[in-house]
């Protein structure tokens, strides 16, 4: 269920180890995901997160979202669909799109593995003109 979803519903806090139990917030959840180390280059990107050793107030039960395409046959030849996909993704990924995901309750990717995905779209992007 989506958090603004959950009305009056009371959130849950969860417990890790040691660590003081910890609210479902959007920020919360994107300090767990900033645990995560990235795999893979140019459009190949996995991210792993250590659920083993989260940060101090970090959520510990998030996960990060994949999305798989087709270019069809390269950058210099992207396929139209995949260039407005990859702009939609980008204006997501965006400091005004992550504003929009926050104000919905979900955490914003944290800013460094935006800029990685954000670099990784690049090549197929739909430019002016094309």
């Amino acid at each position: 269920m989506p958090l603004p979803d959950a009305g009056t519903l009371q959130k849950a806090k969860v417990k890790f180890g040691g660590s003081q139990a910890v609210e479902l917030t959007p920020h919360s959840a994107s300090m767990m995901a900033a645990g995560g180390s990235v795999q893979g280059t140019g459009t190949n990107l996995t991210v792993t997160i250590d659920y083993a050793r989260p940060a101090s107030g970090s959520y510990p039960i998030v996960d990060v979202g994949y999305v798989g395409f087709c270019d069809h046959g390269g950058a210099d030849r992207a396929f139209a669909g995949t260039a407005v996909l990859t702009n939609f993704l980008a204006h997501g990924l965006s400091a005004p799109g992550q504003a929009v995901g926050e104000n919905l309750m979900y955490g914003p990717l944290p800013e460094a593995l935006a800029k990685r995905v954000l670099d990784s779209l690049a090549p197929l992007r739909l430019k002016p003109g094309n």
